[in-house]
Formats: structure tokens, sequence, C-alpha cells
């Protein structure tokens, strides 16, 4: 049967109709796509099946940035940034990398150089000369950055029989596709262009257990973007551009400067006989008390990577931070219950906002126990306590109370011994200071940083220390700090005044 033109329809008007109607015809063909021929394209478009699904290895080269999110003077930004340069080569279906890395940041005049390798349950990190297993602390973030690649990511969709379709959305007025699909143990949302069938973003859910930043976050959201896409020799498609968002902050950007996708991988390349040292869950960790100090009368320090200090006051006890985890502050609140059962924990004082420093309050605000913290950290506490806790639960995912925050904004008198005070500098924005008058002692928070060859970090902040002690009049002979033991103040003030005077 042939087709033909009702006369009574000029061909200048049917041409004119078929333009107007064919945009949405071909719409409707784009909108009834299943999720599976959405993928079959994408992976067509990133270079054919036949293509992708034999890549073992890749190897790449890459510059980009990394925003140090955690210990940044601002939680929202902008953030402390390192520089690195890497050239790697990652297993797509192992979890496989060896990476060599040099990181330039402030801390450090020069580049630092490192050699890390995971081959299963075995791997290394090497600086220098000194070579010693890989924690696995440091090993979750190699595993994750092997499942940011999109080949991977193709490869586990085209395996997948979980893909569904979503509502389409609009990014950078660009229509998407939004597919989810569940792989390695997690729900992955995809949005693929469109216009050309490749990935622009993957959502996902981290979750770090044994990372010191990223724990207390529980589990939480990742995003990945990739773009500048170049079309290889091989077919291949793939995005030179990654950009790494946590908790919808931007983390990481990255580079590709050269790539193979079919590298020559010697397998001496893969083999150590050096096991990953399993640090274990930060969730898990308590507190060693063999070594605690009284440093004053009735004020005593835990040592640790991070201090606890408390201050006994008739029958109360405050407790000055709350770092490394929920467990960690469980194993202090047990550790003074049974050292002073007739007295109460009448509060803990957040004393700056760095990521573990805030990651014991969870358990504290659990107990109905006071938070003390400045008042410009309280959506970052809020946060905290919001976080999504289920693959790791805490006391405080077992309470349906709201938490107790006392947000401090000017001089605080906590009872008759201990008086808080806001540092307002710029180092110190977001924290507090615990000065107690009779004893002439002051918590200076994180602002007083001794390093081993007697010097200070960061004279700046000891400056702000400076302030706030003329600033209120204290009156103070000792301090001490989150990573610092009791010192002089004088000494302190000794090394400000050489340091201001040297040529």
């Amino acid at each position: 049967m042939s087709f033909r033109i009702p006369s009574a329809i000029s061909s200048k008007k049917y041409s004119l109709l078929l333009f107007l109607i064919l945009p949405f015809l071909l719409l409707d063909s784009i909108q009834a796509q299943t999720a599976d021929q959405i993928i079959q394209q994408m992976a067509a478009e990133m270079g054919g099946i036949e293509t992708l699904a034999p890549i073992q290895f890749i190897k790449s080269t890459h510059v980009g940035h990394k925003h140090w999110i955690e210990q940044s003077e601002n939680p929202k930004g902008p953030f402390i940034t390192s520089y690195e340069r890497a050239t790697e080569v990652r297993a797509l279906q192992e979890d496989k990398i060896h990476q060599e890395l040099s990181v330039t940041q402030f801390q450090f005049k020069q580049p630092v150089e490192s050699v890390s390798l995971i081959a299963g349950n075995s791997g290394y990190m090497k600086f220098g000369e000194r070579n010693y297993p890989m924690p696995t602390s440091y090993s979750g973030e190699f595993l994750e950055w092997i499942r940011y690649d999109p080949v991977t990511v193709v490869q586990k969709l085209l395996k997948s029989n979980s893909l569904q379709k979503k509502p389409d959305v609009i990014i950078d007025d660009i229509p998407h596709f939004v597919i989810d699909a569940t792989f390695d143990e997690s729900l992955h949302r995809l949005y693929i262009s469109q216009d050309t069938y490749l990935i622009s973003e993957i959502d996902f859910i981290t979750t770090l257990p044994n990372d010191q930043f990223y724990a207390l976050w529980g589990s939480f959201k990742t995003n990945v973007k990739f773009s500048l896409y170049n079309f290889f020799e091989n077919g291949v498609r793939y995005p030179m551009q990654w950009d790494i968002y946590r908790r919808d902050l931007k983390w990481k950007s990255s580079t590709i400067l050269d790539i193979d996708f079919k590298p020559e991988v010697p397998d001496s390349l893969f083999i150590t006989d050096q096991q990953l040292f399993d640090t274990g869950s930060i969730h898990d960790k308590k507190a060693d008390f063999s070594s605690i100090q009284e440093i004053a009368d009735g004020v005593f320090l835990l040592p640790g990577a991070w201090f606890v200090s408390w201050i006994i006051h008739e029958n109360e006890i405050v407790v000055i931070e709350a770092p490394i985890s929920s467990s960690y502050s469980s194993s202090v609140i047990d550790y003074l219950s049974s050292t002073y059962p007739n007295k109460t924990i009448s509060a803990v004082i957040n004393a700056s906002d760095a990521h573990p420093h805030i990651a014991g309050l969870r358990t504290y605000a659990a107990k109905n126990i006071p938070v003390y913290s400045s008042y410009r950290n309280q959506e970052l506490i809020e946060e905290l306590f919001e976080a999504n806790y289920s693959k790791h639960p805490d006391v405080l995912s077992e309470v349906s109370h709201l938490p107790t925050v006392a947000p401090v904004k000017t001089k605080m008198k906590l009872n008759d011994r201990i008086e808080i005070y806001p540092v307002e500098g710029e180092g110190g924005a977001r924290m507090l200071f615990v000065y107690l008058k009779n004893e002439k002692l002051l918590y200076a928070a994180d602002l007083i940083q001794k390093i081993p060859n007697g010097s200070f970090f960061m004279p700046q902040y000891l400056t702000e220390v400076k302030d706030v002690i003329e600033r209120n009049q204290l009156n103070v002979e000792t301090v001490y700090a989150l990573h610092t033991p009791p010192i002089p103040w004088q000494s302190v003030e000794t090394f400000l005044m050489d340091f201001s005077s040297a040529q």
C-alpha cells in the first residue's frame, strides 16, 4: 500500500506539519525506551560491549586537587587544598591498584612522594625507604576510587538484573535519563545524557567505617560527575575529568593526562607478602585509660590521638572534647560512671569543629548530656546527629528524643569554677576555650600544637590564644590543647616574641 498526501494538504503545509510534530514523535520514542535499552545504548556509545567487557586494567596519569573538608576552617568551605599527580594501574574486575603519587600541600615545603599497592587482602604503602603494610583506614579510600571508574560501572550494569528507570531530569540544561541499579551491595543512581547516552553523573551511598575522617558520617552520599569525554583509537569514549562530591561538598577533582586501556601489566606489579593492616572499625574504638594524668586539682587528661579531659566540680563532671567515635565516648562515659559513681556528667564541651573532634558527640546527645559548642557549629552538629548509622548503629540510633545542644555565643560561666570563651579568631572562628580561674589553667582547643622540634605549628594560632587571654584579662600560667599536654604559657609567649623579632 502506498502513502499519498491528501490533495487538500499542500506539500508545503505537510512539511511544516511534519516539522512541528517530529520532535514530539522522537521524544515519545526516547521516553519509551526501557532501562535495559538505555544501558545497552550507553555501552554502545562508550565503545561497545565487545570492547568494554574484556578490559581488565587501565593505566593512567592524572592531576588534580583534593579538599581537606574535615580539617578546614569553615565546614562549608573554602577548604584547605592539596595538589596531586598520580600514575596508576588499576584493575576493573578485582580489588587491585598500584599508584605512584606526589602530593603538595601547605604543611610541607616539598612534595610528598609515595607508592601504594592493594591486591586483594595484601598491600603496602611506601614513603621513601619506609615500607609498611597498607592500613585498612586507607585501603577503603583506594577501593572506592577503583569503583568510580565508568568502565567498571558499565561492566556491572550490563550484568545487573535490578535496573529501574526513574523520571527524567534536566541537568545543566540537558535532559537526562535516570537509572537506578544495585551493585556492590549499594543502590546507584545514574544520570545519562539524552543527547549522547554517556554517563554524566552517578550517585551512591558510601560507608567508610575505618576512615578517621569519614566514619563519623555513617552512610553518606557520594556524587561523581564525569566530563571532558574523549574518543580513543580502540573505539572507547572515556571521561578525562572526574569531579567527586561527598555530602554535597566538592571533595576531589581529577583530570586525566594519559590513559591506556590495554597496558602491559607484569604479574610482579601486584605481588607482595605484606597483608593489609587491619586498623579496625572506628565505630569500635575505645579509650585506653592506663596513662591518665591529673594536671590540676580535679582536672584529668586522657592522652591519645585527640585528647579528652574532664573536670570534677562538687557532684558534677564536665567533659572537654568528644573525639574519634561514639564508641570512644561510650568508653569514656563508662569509665567516669564507674570511677565516680556518685557524680553526674553535667556537660560536654566541644571546643572545635574539625570532624574527628566532633565524632563522639552522638553518645552524649543520646544520654541527654548537654553539648556546649560554638553557635557557629550548630548546623554541623545537627547534621552529625541526623547521620545515617544504620550499618553501624550507635546509642543515638536507638533513641527518639531530641539532643540538647547549648550554643555558646559569648562568655559563659558554666559553674563557680569553669568559664567558656569564644575565640573569634581567623583560625579559631568556631572554637571555644575553657578557663579555670583558680588553677590559672586554659584549655586552648586546637590552637596550640607543639611539634617535635620544639616550635609550634601555625604561629597565627598562637596569636589568637594571646588575643583571647588579653581581651578577657585572663590570668593564665598553664595551657594545654587537643594535641598538646600542659605547658607553661610563658614558653608560648617567649616563642612568639622570638618568632616576631626573627630576621
